[in-house]
């Protein structure tokens, strides 16, 4: 209707406002379905009550809504009801005697003669939310055609990624793990990169945040880890070395499925590697969501022999109290700190506290991101296990 009237009066104006609720998933799980069916009819409400009257306010689904707003006598109309609504939704909801925060990111969408179809409209509306939530959440943007273009970018690079996948083209580079005490080479961090046969080398930047959000990481991953433990294999043949382990990370959702430990296990099988000479790394993340089938799958881990490593420590919200109950067995201190220790006597203080909690609980320490010679020394005088970074 709204398409219709602008067709006959170019004039009178209208746009869309498509959101999205930031943390709804959140109250769903914390709370149960019932909080969150009760936060929706709230926030419904509150939408009708925060526009005029001859707008429109639609629930398409889910935790999306959309307002149609007609007449529109300027664009600053739009920002105004934008920016009640991010006022609005930033303010907590009471459910269930229980005070929630939700926010929201708004996509606005403009209507102008290029618009024929409310399908279309709605798509485009949905891409300038997006583009909200990927700026800090909490937020409104307005849709521009540049962002339609991201967004076939986007397509063109999930196909090449999932054909990279079928290709075998993910390959492991390895990063050497050093040992303090006598800067012996133990193991090896293996990190993923694509030499893509059609986009030449692609940096991790640039295909794995995409590659996390589609959950094609998944496959990559597991692909890394397998020919990580083939190169093991040859290299102990070759140097009898068999001291050495390969080191892989493995994203949070893993770790919330069922299969991990029978995926590993095929890829051990596959390649011939001692399970004592794989590690697997996640990270905070993985142990704040889904904690159940997350433990489940830590012990069955442990008990196949796989030795599991906490990454990039100190970046998160979990307690060394809370990581005693896990069966973890390296913390790995993330780069920033090492980077800044130096610079830095918060930083230098942080990672000492690491490092002597650590002992105490019995964990053995790596840090990230050595990159100088005063850097090791520094590490190695506060008793750090094992480094790597681009020094050694």
């Amino acid at each position: 209707h709204a398409i219709g009237c602008n067709e006959r009066r170019p004039t009178n104006k209208s746009t869309d406002l498509f959101l999205v609720l930031d943390r709804f998933k959140v109250v769903n799980d914390s709370l149960g379905h019932h909080a969150g069916d009760k936060l929706l009819k709230k926030i419904a409400k509150a939408l009708i009550d925060v526009v005029r009257d001859t707008d429109t306010v639609a629930r398409l689904g889910g935790d999306e809504f959309v307002i149609l707003v007609e007449e529109l006598e300027c664009d600053d109309v739009a920002y105004e009801i934008a920016n009640r609504i991010t006022e609005l939704l930033s303010a907590p909801f009471i459910i269930e005697n229980q005070s929630v925060f939700i926010g929201t990111s708004i996509g606005v969408l403009f209507n102008n003669e290029r618009y024929g179809s409310a399908d279309n409209m709605l798509r485009d509306a949905d891409i300038a939310m997006y583009h909200a939530k990927d700026k800090g959440k909490g937020r409104y943007e307005v849709f521009d055609s540049s962002m339609h273009k991201k967004v076939q970018n986007a397509l063109s690079l999930e196909m090449d990624i999932r054909e990279a996948i079928t290709n075998q083209e993910f390959t492991p580079y390895f990063q050497p793990i050093v040992q303090m005490t006598d800067g012996k080479i133990i193991g090896f961090e293996a990190l993923a990169r694509w030499p893509s046969e059609k986009r030449g080398f692609v940096f991790p930047n640039d295909f794995i945040p995409l590659a996390e959000e589609t959950n094609l990481v998944m496959e990559i991953d597991l692909q890394i880890l397998e020919k990580s433990c083939r190169q093991l294999q040859l290299w102990q043949q070759r140097l009898g070395l068999e001291h050495l382990y390969v080191s892989c990370n493995f994203y949070c959702n893993h770790f919330f499925s069922s299969s991990l430990p029978q995926d590993v296990q095929a890829i051990i099988d596959k390649t011939g590697v001692k399970p004592h000479q794989v590690r697997i790394e996640l990270t905070e993340r993985a142990l704040l969501e889904n904690n159940d089938i997350v433990l489940k799958n830590m012990y069955a881990l442990k008990k196949m022999g796989v030795k599991i490593l906490l990454d990039d420590f100190g970046t998160g919200y979990c307690s060394m109290s809370y990581l005693k109950r896990l069966p973890i067995n390296t913390i790995k201190v993330d780069q920033f700190f090492v980077r800044t220790m130096l610079d830095d006597k918060d930083g230098l203080s942080i990672i000492r506290a690491i490092i002597s909690l650590s002992k105490n609980l019995g964990f053995s320490i790596t840090a990230e991101g050595v990159e100088t010679l005063d850097q090791a020394e520094a590490l190695k005088y506060m008793g750090c296990d094992c480094f790597q970074g681009y020094y050694f």
